[in-house]
């Protein structure tokens, strides 16, 4: 029975090793998704009034071959451009600059992507307004062939490191422009115990070529649907739920989450379809964020092999600047 389970690991294991070649055509899956508003809908940078430097980390799987490994860091600021509270709708328009670097390794694939976002707010009513942003990236694809093992250096059944390979690569080094948008409805009353959003974001619009051969490979554009609610009860205990579908090429995705907080202390719980199911806490201060999350793996792989771990972390300092 052991022997078999253990087959049965090294079966699943050989599989991810596999379908890792195609892990450069999808886009990283964080489990805090709105602790990193560029890479979710860059017009949720409009859903705080505060400069804001964001840092996420996320580790997946580590105990397979150290895993897959995400770095993002975000600094956002809104630019009021007229006189007035922007709450209490007096101060009718803003704008909203962003800046994103990430950094998704996956074996050895590694992606970088930088970006800018700049958005467009604007009240239509006394207590709603829209978001529009607009987000142009500059998106590098890079793969590390110094640590692949191919067939032809298998020598009489063992392999050989020092036996040269057959296979090679047009490109080990892919760079492309990448375009993306977002849009965001708001519901925001002060003297309400009920506060809402709905948004709407596509990314990779233009599907950037990241083939690293001479056949063209686009990169699938990913489109994001999110919604959620802000229900304020008695004694600072607030919850929020929200939901979140994500699709991408053959990828799809549904979220759905309840967050509470009472007295700056966050807990909470994601389900992610067909994946995990995610814990979160945190601490959110006016100054400063700090969120942990860990995943409990659901999939096919995370029931049948032990020790495949998933980590994830944000951390944001906000201040408020003058205009």
């Amino acid at each position: 029975m052991k022997k078999l389970k253990k087959l049965t690991a090294i079966i699943l294991l050989g599989l991810l090793i596999f379908s890792s070649i195609d892990v450069k055509g999808q886009d990283p899956s964080f489990s805090q998704p709105m602790n990193n508003p560029l890479l979710l809908n860059p017009s949720l940078m409009g859903m705080d009034n505060s400069m804001r430097a964001i840092l996420n980390y996320r580790n997946q799987w580590n105990g397979l071959d150290k895993g897959f490994n995400t770095a993002s860091f975000s600094f956002i600021m809104p630019i009021f451009l007229n006189d007035g509270e922007w709450l209490q709708g007096n101060g009718r328009k803003r704008l909203d600059v962003g800046v994103n670097t990430t950094a998704d390794i996956a074996g050895a694939f590694t992606r970088l992507n930088a970006s800018a976002s700049i958005g467009y707010g604007l009240f239509v009513s006394e207590k709603s307004f829209l978001h529009a942003s607009l987000n142009i990236g500059y998106l590098q694809n890079s793969l590390d062939a110094s640590g692949l093992i191919f067939d032809d250096q298998y020598q009489w059944g063992a392999y050989d490191a020092s036996s040269t390979t057959g296979e090679s690569f047009a490109n080990t080094s892919v760079n492309a422009i990448d375009v993306g948008f977002g849009f965001l409805w708001r519901y925001m009353n002060e003297d309400s115990n009920l506060n809402a959003f709905a948004g709407l974001s596509a990314y990779h619009l233009n599907q950037p070529d990241i083939s690293f051969h001479s056949e063209k490979e686009a990169l699938p554009s990913r489109f994001s649907l999110q919604a959620g609610l802000t229900i304020k009860g008695e004694d600072d205990l607030n919850f929020h739920p929200t939901a979140i579908y994500t699709s991408q090429g053959s990828y799809d995705l549904f979220m759905t989450g309840l967050l509470a907080d009472y007295k700056n202390i966050m807990l909470g719980c994601w389900y992610k379809s067909g994946e995990s199911i995610v814990l979160q806490t945190g601490y959110d201060h006016e100054s400063f964020l700090f969120s942990y999350s860990y995943d409990f793996g659901n999939s096919v792989v995370s029931r049948n092999i032990h020790g495949i771990m998933t980590h994830e972390i944000s951390l944001a300092y906000k201040f408020k600047a003058k205009y």
